[in-house]
């Protein structure tokens, strides 16, 4: 709509600044009739219609001469305010192939003068093929004359010639009747500007605009706006869909699950959690890694939240970092990022030192703007809340450690190997934050040791073609691709949802910190 606008618009007011323009025409016969056919009395069987319109075009041509056009400027008086290329580039003549008749145009800025212009035209280019014509005739008769001085009188050849001169004396006094003006110029039109006309064109042609943009634009943005899109690509079940978070939220790394478990924001992760476990239910997975195509599609976020959802029904979730790339999950929980996975594989701590221990029994203390720490209350949702935490479930989270040199080799390591196994033998389940798939192969490295692979995507930031790699990617991948998160399902139009939580995929360097609402579980116990 906007196109067809800005273009009804521009051709308006181009309209408004064209200088008025008129035309006017005039029509000139142009008979069939030879001259030479007319002095013997003869007609010319031979002649076609192809022969004769070549006559009509060779006098078209003729009519744009210069000689003509002087001569019609100083019928009117026009010679010295105009030259002859002036007015021939003002005017025109054309022709019909079906009518003997040339009609000429003249266009000027004042309707009078283009009116005056077109039949001048027409009279003096008449009034110059006539002269043409008499001039021929006056010459031969002149040549007669001399020629009858010669034979006797009544000679045969004298008898003739003098037949010839009388024929030729009367085509004289009668004047050159081949050609004639049958029409004079009537009126003179307005040729520009024509506003009505030129918006009808604009919006025409906005219209053809827009709908070529329109599909320009679609094919050239491949990026996935439906969640029913990603979905059918991928092949896999859609297992959640997660909406923004709030700005509070995102700006200080904190998780809806946390501050506000019994909140509309934390019930898309309890959502997500019973349609994984109805997803898996013939598996029964163990250990699952999440990732996503790209960085910034929220993975980290929905991994934290997932983890303390599983935890508050009950299941021991142990949360390992694995993105040794950009690491984030310390963040989410206020913990140190050492001594972490790498310092456990490098002999520096002990799993039980590493691990850190995170209460999801009760809220934190710390309020964030619009959610504060949950309070009890006598509705039907915090009292769900505070039956799901006094469940015996439990949350360990294993951040990244110091960053590794070399991330590849170090994620294909018999030592991470190793690592993974004793981790999924001390939980109910697993959880691994990997980096992206597209990115680095670190997910795929990283596949061979786990059951399964949950893909999250963001909608309006995935592509068709990454998508497409995606999925041949997790067709190759030892683990089976359980479903995917839609995140950031907020953008996808004509959509409403009256819950959600969604993606924040931040990277960035560690922020130093203590542990708050976390404690390494004692040696006697099992994670």
């Amino acid at each position: 709509m906007l196109i067809v606008v800005l273009v009804s618009a521009t051709a308006i007011g181009y309209s408004s600044i064209q200088e008025f323009r008129y035309q006017a025409e005039s029509q000139v016969l142009v008979s069939r009739a030879n001259l030479g056919n007319v002095l013997t009395g003869t007609q010319d069987p031979s002649a076609q219609e192809f022969d004769f319109n070549r006559i009509i075009q060779t006098q078209a041509n003729l009519a744009r001469i210069p000689r003509v056009a002087r001569r019609t400027l100083e019928g009117l008086g026009l010679a010295g305010r105009r030259t002859a290329d002036e007015f021939l580039a003002q005017s025109s003549v054309t022709t019909d192939p079906n009518t003997d008749i040339l009609t000429l145009r003249v266009v000027d800025g004042d309707r009078k003068l283009a009116k005056s212009l077109a039949s001048a035209y027409a009279r003096e280019f008449v009034r110059y093929k006539q002269n043409q014509t008499v001039n021929r005739l006056v010459r031969l008769r002149k040549d007669l004359e001399q020629e009858l001085k010669g034979p006797p009188a009544d000679s045969t050849q004298a008898r003739q010639d003098q037949a010839q001169l009388k024929r030729v004396r009367n085509l004289i006094a009668l004047g050159d009747s081949s050609i004639a003006v049958v029409q004079t110029a009537r009126q003179a039109e307005q040729t520009q500007p024509k506003p009505v006309r030129n918006a009808i064109l604009g919006v025409l042609l906005g219209l053809a605009l827009g709908v070529g943009t329109a599909f320009l634009v679609d094919a050239l943005d491949t990026r996935l706006r439906r969640a029913r899109d990603i979905e059918e690509r991928l092949g896999l079940p859609m297992l959640g869909r997660l909406s923004s978070p709030p700005t509070e939220l995102r700006r200080k790394d904190r998780l809806a699950t946390l501050v506000e478990p019994a909140g509309r924001d934390a019930e898309s992760f309890r959502v997500l959690r019973t349609n994984l476990s109805f997803a898996d239910i013939d598996r029964q997975a163990r250990s699952i890694i999440i990732t996503s195509a790209v960085q910034s599609e929220g993975k980290s976020t929905t991994i934290a939240n997932l983890a303390v959802a599983m935890a508050r029904a009950g299941q021991k979730v142990i949360l390992v970092d694995f993105d040794f790339r950009r690491p984030y999950l310390e963040r989410f929980f206020d913990l140190d990022r050492e001594p972490g996975v790498s310092g456990i594989v490098l002999g520096r701590a002990t799993l039980e030192e590493a691990l850190a221990e995170v209460d999801v029994r009760t809220p934190v203390s710390e309020g964030v703007a619009g959610f504060p720490g949950q309070a009890p209350a006598a509705n039907g949702a915090s009292a769900a809340a505070a039956k799901a935490a006094s469940q015996p479930g439990r949350l360990h989270v294993l951040p990244t450690g110091e960053l590794p040199p070399s991330v590849g080799e170090f994620v294909t390591s018999d030592a991470l190997r190793r690592l993974l196994e004793t981790l999924g033998s001390r939980c109910d389940v697993l959880l691994i934050d990997a980096p992206p798939l597209l990115q680095v192969g670190d997910a795929m490295a990283l596949s061979s040791h786990v059951e399964a692979v949950l893909l999250v995507a963001r909608l309006g930031m995935v592509r068709r073609q990454m998508v497409d790699e995606v999925k041949r990617l997790l067709e190759a991948s030892p683990a089976s691709a359980i479903g995917v998160v839609i995140t950031d399902a907020s953008v996808e139009s004509g959509r409403g949802y009256g819950y959600g939580y969604g993606y924040y995929y931040g990277y960035g360097e560690t922020r130093s910190g203590k542990r708050q609402q976390a404690s390494a579980p004692s040696s006697a116990s099992k994670s």
